[in-house]
Parts: C-alpha cells; sequence; structure tokens
C-alpha cells in the first residue's frame, strides 16, 4: 500500500517511501519544449512549485541519475527520457528559509545558501582548469570563505558559466521561493535596504 506523505517536498524522498505522487513530469517536457532562457512559475501556495522543481532537479541533473525514481511515470518510456535524463549540470537555490529579522542577518543566510551550492557543484571541477580569469576569482573566493558582497551578487552568473564550460552542456537554475526574502524583509522593516542592497543586483547580474 502507498503511503500518504504531506511533510516532504522532495521527489526523491517521496519515491523512496512509495508514497502517493500526482505525476507531473509531462508538464516538464512542456516546460523544457517551450525553449524559454527564463521562465516564471508563479502559483498559489501548497500548489506544488516545490515539489514540481524537485523533480525537473532529479529528472536533469548530473549529480543524481537515479533513473529508478521515474519508473512508472509518463516520461520515463520517452525519447525524452533516454536524451536529457541526467545529462545537466543544475543549480537547485531555495531561498525558503531566508526570513530573518534584519538585513545582514538575511545576507548571511543567502550567503549560506550559495557556499553550499557552490562546494557542492564544484568538487568534482579543478578549479585550474577555468580559464576565464573573473569566474576562477569569484568562485575560489566563495569556496575559501573570503568572497565580498560584490562576488555574491555575481555568483549565479559565475558558476553557470564555469558549469556550462566544464561540461559543455547548457546549467539549468531552479530558484525556488525567490520572494520569501523580499517579502519577509518588508514585514521586518527592511525592504529598502534589502532591495536595494542585494536582492536586486543579485538577480540583475544574473
Amino acid at each position: 500500500m502507498k503511503a500518504i506523505v504531506t511533510d516532504s517536498s522532495n521527489f526523491k524522498h517521496l519515491r523512496g517511501k512509495n508514497a502517493y505522487y500526482v505525476d507531473k513530469t509531462k508538464e516538464i517536457v512542456e516546460f523544457f519544449n517551450l525553449n524559454n532562457d527564463i521562465i516564471l512559475m508563479p502559483r498559489p501556495r501548497r500548489f506544488g512549485k516545490t515539489l514540481f522543481l524537485s523533480t525537473i532537479y532529479y529528472l536533469f541533473s548530473n549529480k543524481e541519475k537515479d533513473s529508478t525514481l521515474f519508473e512508472e511515470t509518463s516520461v520515463y518510456n520517452t525519447d525524452f527520457f533516454k536524451e536529457h535524463f541526467g545529462k545537466y549540470p543544475v543549480i537547485s537555490l531555495t531561498f525558503k528559509d531566508v526570513k530573518e529579522d534584519n538585513f545582514q542577518d538575511m545576507l548571511d543566510a543567502t550567503k549560506s545558501e550559495i557556499n553550499s551550492i557552490v562546494q557542492k557543484l564544484m568538487e568534482d571541477i579543478d578549479l585550474d582548469t577555468i580559464t576565464d580569469s573573473e569566474e576562477k576569482r569569484i568562485i575560489k573566493n566563495i569556496l575559501s570563505n573570503k568572497a565580498k558582497k560584490t562576488d555574491y551578487e555575481k555568483s549565479l552568473k559565475a558558476l553557470t558559466t564555469v558549469l556550462t564550460s566544464h561540461y559543455k552542456t547548457p546549467c539549468i537554475v531552479l530558484i525556488d521561493e525567490y520572494d520569501s526574502p523580499i517579502i519577509t524583509s518588508y514585514l521586518k522593516g527592511y525592504y529598502e535596504e534589502a532591495i536595494l542592497n542585494s536582492l536586486k543586483n543579485s538577480f540583475h547580474t544574473y
């Protein structure tokens, strides 16, 4: 009997628990075939956005490659699956827990999230193989905990450039709950500081 899991939005976790899962892999194919550089997916709360992004991650990420997760889904026995499964570097960022009381704590939490992603995605890449000096400097500073605020503002662009060059394939970027820090900064009274000094610059440079 399948389990009913209500406390997780992680695709791998749900599949490992043999839980009920509403198959949205067909919609992922539709998204992919739009060929848009950027897709914004606005939906109300509890509509499954995080789970959908998690499914995208496990479908495309070259860090995972567990095809059994997709058995019995609509995408599994398709040419699309054979062509794209586990083929791409995927940057998966979530800001759902960045709900700090002040700007500095928000900035530190954002840096921590970026640090963990860079550490994970760069663990198999030799820094000496990076030819672009600016991207190499930014990544090196983040890995050595010497990055400045401007390095973090350019971190997504630097990381996508490095990953695309290293793997010779486009990089997929997933950003979940991007508005959580923005909403929190408004509710906590530091909205102007957050927008002017951090969030706007980060997304703009990317």
